[in-house]
């Protein structure tokens, strides 16, 4: 695992296990699937496995059915780039927001 976030709220505590991979090529379903286990054995409540690549339909429509699952393939993961990179001297926005943004709207 590359990274756990917990997010803190009204609402309870989350924990967020965040696995990077750097790649050419599309990232297989086993990956995708490794994570359910992890997050399962590390008591994670939701997982965002990030790519500098993409994730192939089978591991979009293994996100989908767990419902945990956010993946960020290469064009979120610089599109959170560049929203970081503008609100960087913005009090109004911050990374954190934009990734949950990101990791709201990245499922497919």
């Amino acid at each position: 695992m590359d990274a756990v976030a917990a997010l803190n709220d009204p609402t309870g505590s989350r924990v967020f296990a965040i696995p990077a991979k750097c790649s050419k090529k599309a990232v297989p379903v086993n990956t995708v699937r490794a994570l359910a286990g992890v997050m399962h054995d590390k008591g994670a409540g939701y997982g965002i496995p990030v790519t500098t690549s993409w994730f192939g339909k089978a591991g979009y429509d293994f996100a989908h059915r767990n419902g945990r699952l956010r993946l960020i393939d290469g064009r979120n993961l610089k599109a959170l780039h560049q929203c970081t990179v503008r609100s960087a001297g913005s009090s109004s926005d911050s990374a954190g927001s934009v990734l949950l943004t990101l990791v709201r709207n990245s499922s497919r």
